[in-house]
């Protein structure tokens, strides 16, 4: 999956238990246009119809404003906003005042790739893979041993030279590798998906609990009744991961 488009969603609440009547909700300056935009001169995107869509269902009215994205964490614990929606990351490093939500986006799942005919087994076995740091800390849980390439192509030389077992990466950047090689990598693997990223949530200062469940209880909503995964297919396609 693309990276998330960087989006900050700030409000304004009254005291509990009820909020003010107008919710301010910011966005950064800089974002992926051709991602998540289809008019880049208007602000809109993934998180711009999620951010719509939870303030409609928790009966707030949201006005759309702007922050520089260095500014967010800083404006977050300052109190001149009360929420990011900013792509933040559930593993990112933990933030001092600051909680997050219940995930609203999932992502990408990894799978192995391999020569057809594989016998599959993870305990001893030896695993490509690009550098990422999730599949670095992924490995240490596994019983098998992974070796890092920096190039997709020294991977998959790996695979074919039969070198490693598999390679293990990300759905979207592997799947259109086995499909093209013309039946001489394939999904292998008892599991096919593997979810190692814990996903993407808002972002609130750990004081403004009510604030927090107010947002994830209409994201949990969200996820169960099938409307997360039509905003998410909307605007990543059919393949995104889904709930």
């Amino acid at each position: 999956m693309k990276h998330v488009s960087y989006l900050a969603t700030a409000f304004s609440i009254a005291s509990f238990p009820g909020f003010a009547d107008t919710i301010n909700v910011g966005s950064v300056q800089v974002y992926n246009v051709s991602s998540y935009t289809i008019d880049p001169a208007a602000l809109q995107g993934f998180e711009k119809a999620l951010g719509d869509e939870l303030c409609k269902r928790a009966g707030f009215s949201c006005d759309w404003k702007v922050l520089p994205p260095e500014q967010l964490w800083s404006a977050l614990q300052a109190g001149e906003v009360d929420a990011i929606v900013a792509g933040v990351s559930m593993g990112d490093e933990a933030i001092d005042g600051v909680d997050r939500t219940m995930p609203y986006l999932m992502l990408d799942p990894f799978l192995h790739i391999g020569l057809p005919g594989t016998q599959w087994t993870i305990e001893g076995a030896i695993i490509s893979h690009l550098p990422d740091p999730a599949v670095t800390a992924y490995a240490q849980t596994t019983g098998a041993s992974f070796n890092e390439y920096e190039t997709l192509e020294a991977a998959l030389a790996a695979v074919r030279d039969r070198q490693v077992m598999s390679l293990f990466g990300e759905r979207e950047a592997l799947v259109p590798v086995a499909e093209a090689s013309g039946g001489e990598f394939v999904i292998i693997g008892n599991r096919d998906e593997i979810k190692i990223k814990p996903g993407i949530a808002m972002a609130v200062r750990s004081d403004d609990m009510d604030l927090r469940f107010a947002f994830e209880d209409q994201i949990f909503d969200m996820s169960q009744d099938g409307s997360l995964n039509t905003l998410t297919e909307t605007w990543f396609g059919v393949d995104a991961a889904r709930w």
